[in-house]
């Protein structure tokens, strides 16, 4: 036993040893957090992230130039020991992904702490173990000096500083949800543990617009409820006067379709007022002999109307699925103390800056659609995004020096 533990363990090491020695950190971290049974941990706001960060760089540099002979420290420079650090801090991100990071998650789940990734000590100690190879592999780049290691350096430099803005930063990094109404400026918002914050900053609502995709027909076994399986898939949008071949010798045609409407005496009226329903008259036809089988409505659900079905025989009932908006903008006003206010318009995937902070559209009231009295906006703020920004330049400008070493290389050859 002591002969084989010798044999692993004797130098120079390889990546055997560095993934055992990248496991064994990350491990440590789950214990940890096991024991204080899923506590979120959190990396501190500013200024304590960034002393924290200039004496984790002071002292492991000091390390390593001082003991930069030593054999371990050949081997944590080396990559033998980056592969392992950065496949198995790699498999802890991609539990992120697998896993929903949300707090309503099964017991075990949130007693392992899966459900907050970002926030593991498992993630921390793989985290900092990756550093300090990512830190000792430029510091031995960076002495002695040598203009064939600069692409090397600015690609490893460049990952260390994406990684170190990106989580250092996190404790800096705000996502308020502001509820805009109208007639009220709203300056204040809540995180997504609920926690109330005020922003340097105030909207209020002026006009809330939203577009929408053309409705479908949904079909469903009339006994199970289960979806029935067409073949071939024909196309179920509506459109006014439409020609749907749904099966074998049953055809549909859209004879009236409005985007809004209120019923009355058993039949929809085209009226656009607030909780009105998408509704859609149906003519069943017989391919074979053109001759109409059943005629009804379709309708969707609000909350002041219930949804219409259409029953075309013992196998299918038709309904007809709710409006999947296409895209929706909100006309804000934009209150600030150092200008005069300013109308704004934000629409999804098109924030606004303002004062260090962005500002999205993320929802709004979907009872009530397209009458929604309120619109959600997310403040988002990331003063650490410029350093991760900056990584990424390294790590493309790494990337084209490489590139026109290996032309050079090529064209002397």
């Amino acid at each position: 036993m002591n002969l084989e533990n010798k044999n692993f363990w004797s130098q120079p090491w390889s990546v055997k040893q560095g993934f055992l020695l990248a496991f064994s950190f990350s491990f440590l971290g789950f214990l940890m957090e096991i024991t204080i049974k899923g506590v979120e941990v959190a990396f501190p706001p500013f200024p304590f992230n960034l002393i924290f960060l200039g004496f984790f760089i002071t002292i492991f540099t000091i390390i390593y130039f001082v003991f930069r002979k030593k054999t371990w420290i050949r081997f944590f420079s080396s990559i033998s020991a980056a592969i392992p650090a950065i496949a198995v801090f790699v498999g802890i991100v991609l539990i992120m992904g697998l896993v929903p990071q949300q707090e309503q998650a099964p017991q075990w789940i949130k007693q392992l702490g899966f459900n907050h990734v970002l926030h593991h000590l498992m993630f921390y100690c793989s985290f900092l173990y990756l550093m300090v190879v990512l830190l000792f592999t430029v510091c031995k780049r960076v002495y002695p000096f040598s203009w064939n290691n600069v692409s090397f350096m600015f690609n490893h430099l460049g990952l260390l500083v994406i990684l170190l803005g990106g989580v250092f930063g996190a404790g800096d990094m705000y996502r308020i949800k502001m509820v805009c109404g109208y007639g009220q400026p709203i300056w204040y918002g809540t995180d997504d543990k609920g926690k109330m914050y005020e922003l340097p900053l105030a909207l209020e609502l002026q006009e809330f617009d939203i577009e929408f995709y053309e409705p479908e027909i949904v079909t469903l076994n009339t006994t199970t409820g289960k979806p029935v399986d067409l073949k071939p898939n024909p196309d179920l949008s509506l459109s006014n006067h439409k020609k749907i071949i749904l099966k074998n010798d049953i055809t549909l045609i859209v004879d009236t379709l409005y985007l809004h409407a209120m019923k009355m005496n058993q039949r929809y009226y085209p009226i656009e007022a607030v909780g009105s329903s998408t509704a859609a008259k149906l003519k069943v036809i017989q391919t074979s002999t053109g001759s109409v089988i059943k005629e009804g409505w379709l309708s969707t659900e609000t909350f002041m109307q219930p949804f219409q079905a259409l029953t075309i025989d013992d196998e299918t009932t038709l309904y007809l699925s709710s409006l999947k908006p296409k895209k929706y903008r909100s006309e804000l006003k934009l209150f600030t103390p150092d200008m005069n206010p300013k109308s704004i318009t934000l629409e999804v995937n098109k924030p606004y800056y303002c004062n260090g902070w962005k500002l999205y559209q993320v929802s709004y009231d979907q009872t009530k659609g397209k009458w929604s009295e309120y619109s959600v906006i997310e403040a988002v703020r990331d003063p650490w995004l410029p350093v991760v920004y900056t990584g990424i330049g390294m790590m493309i400008l790494g990337a084209l020096m490489m590139i026109f070493q290996i032309r050079k290389k090529g064209s002397h050859e």
